[in-house]
């Protein structure tokens, strides 16, 4: 296909510099859909020349390494072709370099198990310009090693190849032993050394590195941890004074780092660039930073790539006649694009940023349509599946757990949930891998764990037949709730009040410790559903329902553990005791002593949502305001805050038309967007119940249950993959 130079050109003002950003590869391109991170080398004969690697996904097998050319005084790039497959394994980063010697080196990265580490740096030559290549040789046979950043030619002649060694078994969070190190490589012998480490007290990747002065060199790596808000994102910095035997204890620049790769090199000039995405939580926007001091401070900077996208994995070069080249991938790693600027651009402030569009065809929220998709992940012919909330979500990057009920179909009116109150009611899982593109079904009764009970109130149906129910167990404290596989659930036998009980993970919900009996915390009763948030390793707040003083359904309160589970004391109701009820509170943290909760309420005829805010972490609560003053029938609330800092809130409306709405606030829920319609297809009220998270790319996930005409009568567990764009802002 034609290579497309998008029209991001500024010439047209004095004013502003020359920025051309080009769009490199798409996901139409051989490689595969999926097209991350990508480098680049300037070649002998002046050609550019690219890597990266490639396939349906980051995890999947099909992942091989390409490579494509721009010939030099050409302006259309090859098509992708394959320059690293490993039978039966994937393969990952590609880094390409010409070494002065004219040699072209290929370091990448393959993957031996479930994530990066168990991987191991491998690498190939070039003898003629990136035409052929030499056989896969394995540079780091320790597992968890890799690449990503460029190598430089030191003063005494020697390569230093920037690599890093990734612990834990996160598909999206790095772990804080995670260490950049180094490869010192003679280029007479071929011969190879690790260099010390950078340790970092949330761990330290994919360092970039460039050499100040014979023997001092400069390194600015990716910070570890995991993605979302939070206030103590920056890049790490470190030096060394021996040539890169030794290094510094990397430690916080000012510059903030969202878990991001960044890019470093050392100019013509003496100057250094360093590409950076200027915040703690996004990849967007992408900046270029000067330092004319050495590193220690970079005051020239310009904003090239902003917009709503996700610009990742910066690579930079400065070719031969000066001009600045910066590969970058966007639109959730899946297409490769090449920038060109000059060094002055930025020192003389006449930069003008590029907003990169969205491929042709998509909407994004605020637009006349939603871009969305719909995903079936649980149906069945004769059967019901229903109610996300009342079992909980859980995600670890790409992968999402999600509870849910299935029991039989049956038609019981319509006024009831059409679920055959006679027949079983089972508690199930569904996970995804892959940011819920696809799904599998889970039964972890199977394995004794999460069996559904309190026939009556507390089920929709019977409990399992057969079946020996455990008895409630007294926590014994200590749980860890910081554990990076960390989750929980909370479930009820009544729903006005009575016995709860919870059940918590270390290894993603694939077994489960419990059921351990929760206290009444001096109520009528407590009708759980899950809705916790994490403070600390101990430390954990609940957001309930108990029962009214008649005992009747139903009154949100929040309590709170320190010892791990094993106390909860009580801390206040969530607003005034109502006439109907008030239950199933969706709960975000803004700062350390506010939070929002979103509850569902009911007096006679009227249902909506009602938002609530305390300023003293739970202790006392304040009503906000009714983000949805209508919600048909009632349904509850999905809330969660995306890493942007908005709150995004998502319902039900169990009335005509049926659909599922979103709402997104962008001043701590002060105020709402206007209703975002994800879908209003629905055949009749039994439907909603959302749960939400947001996936590394940005796309809001929202899983419901709900029935449509085309499908027929049964209840399906469904997925929403939506983009909030800016809406709210």
């Amino acid at each position: 296909m034609n290579r497309m130079l998008l029209a991001l050109a500024f010439l047209s003002c004095l004013a502003h510099a020359e920025l051309v950003v080009e769009e490199v590869y798409t996901p139409a391109d051989p490689g595969g859909p999926y097209k991350h991170p990508a480098s680049m080398t300037e070649l002998d004969n002046g050609d550019l020349y690219i890597a990266f690697y490639g396939g349906s996904g980051e995890y999947k097998e099909d992942s091989k390494d390409w490579g494509g050319r721009l010939k030099k005084g050409e302006t259309i790039w090859s098509t992708p072709e394959l320059i690293a497959d490993t039978p039966l394994r994937s393969d990952g980063n590609a880094v390409v370099w010409q070494a002065p010697d004219g040699k072209v080196w290929l370091f990448y990265v393959t993957r031996y198990g479930e994530t990066w580490s168990e991987s191991r740096v491998k690498f190939k030559i070039s003898e003629d310009g990136a035409k052929t290549w030499s056989d896969a040789d394995t540079m780091l046979w320790e597992f968890g090693s890799m690449v990503q950043g460029p190598p430089i030619v030191l003063a005494d002649g020697d390569y230093l190849l920037p690599v890093y060694h990734e612990v834990g078994h996160d598909r999206e969070g790095v772990g804080a032993e995670s260490t950049s190190y180094f490869l010192r490589i003679d280029p007479e012998s071929g011969a190879w050394e690790p260099t010390g480490h950078i340790r970092a007290r949330r761990g330290s990747i994919q360092a970039e590195v460039v050499e100040l002065a014979p023997n001092h060199l400069l390194a600015m790596t990716r910070r570890g941890g995991g993605y979302g808000p939070g206030s103590e994102g920056y890049i790490i910095r470190s030096e060394s004074t021996d040539g890169g035997k030794t290094w510094s204890e990397g430690a916080d620049s000012e510059l903030p780092n969202p878990n991001a790769a960044v890019a470093l090199i050392k100019l013509q000039s003496g100057n250094l660039l360093l590409v950076f995405n200027d915040s703690m939580i996004d990849r967007t926007p992408l900046v270029g930073a000067i330092s004319t001091d050495g590193g220690k401070s970079f005051p020239h900077r310009a904003t090239l790539m902003e917009g709503n996208n996700s610009f990742a994995y910066p690579f930079a070069i400065q070719a031969r006649d000066g001009k600045i080249h910066l590969v970058f991938t966007s639109h959730g790693r899946s297409h490769v694009h090449h920038a060109t600027f000059e060094e002055d651009d930025i020192l003389n402030g006449t930069m003008k940023a590029v907003n990169l569009p969205q491929p042709e065809g998509t909407k994004t929220v605020g637009e006349d349509e939603v871009e969305a998709k719909h995903v079936k992940l649980y149906y069945e012919k004769g059967r019901f599946g229903g109610w996300p909330a009342n079992h909980g979500i859980w995600s670890w990057g790409n992968e999402i757990l999600v509870g849910f009920s299935r029991g039989y179909y049956k038609d019981l009116g319509p006024t009831r949930h059409h679920i055959d109150r006679d027949k079983p009611e089972e508690h199930l899982l569904a996970r995804s891998l892959d940011g819920g593109e696809s799904w599998t079904i889970e039964n972890p009764a199977e394995k004794g764990f999460l069996l559904p009970m309190g026939q009556g109130k507390g089920l929709h149906g019977t409990e399992l037949p057969g079946v020996q129910l455990p008895g409630l167990k007294e926590c014994p404290g200590g749980i860890d709730f910081t554990h990076p596989d960390f989750a929980m659930t909370m479930r009820m036998s009544d729903v006005d009040g009575g016995v709860s009980r919870f059940s918590y993970s270390y290894d993603r919900g694939h077994t489960w410790e419990g059921p351990f009996r929760f206290p009444d915390c001096g109520t009528p009763g407590v009708a759980a559903r899950t809705d916790y948030i994490v403070n600390g390793k101990h430390d954990c707040m609940v957001f309930l329902t108990a029962a009214k003083s008649n005992g009747e359904e139903g009154r949100p309160f929040a309590a709170q553990t320190k010892d791990g589970g094993k106390t909860w004391e009580f801390l206040s109701y969530i607003g005034p005791e109502p006439i109907g009820y008030a239950i199933m509170p969706a709960t975000v943290r803004l700062s350390p002593q506010d939070l929002v909760s979103i509850i569902r309420r009911r007096d006679g005829d009227k249902t909506w949502n009602a938002a609530y805010i305390t300023h003293d972490d739970g202790r006392t609560w304040e009503h906000l305001n009714d983000p949805a003053p209508d919600t048909g029938e009632g349904n509850p609330a999905s809330l969660i805050r995306l890493r942007d800092n908005r709150l995004c809130y998502c319902y039900g409306f169990r009335a005509e038309p049926f659909k599922m709405v979103a709402k997104l606030s962008s001043d701590g829920g002060q105020s709402w967007s206007d209703e975002i319609v994800l879908r209003d297809d629905g055949a009749n009220r039994d439907m909603g119940y959302p749960r939400s998270v947001q996936r590394p790319d940005g796309k809001v996930v929202t899983i419901y249950y709900f029935n449509d005409l085309a499908t027929g009568p049964e209840r399906y567990i469904c997925a929403t993959l939506w983009d909030p764009g800016k809406a709210g802002q």
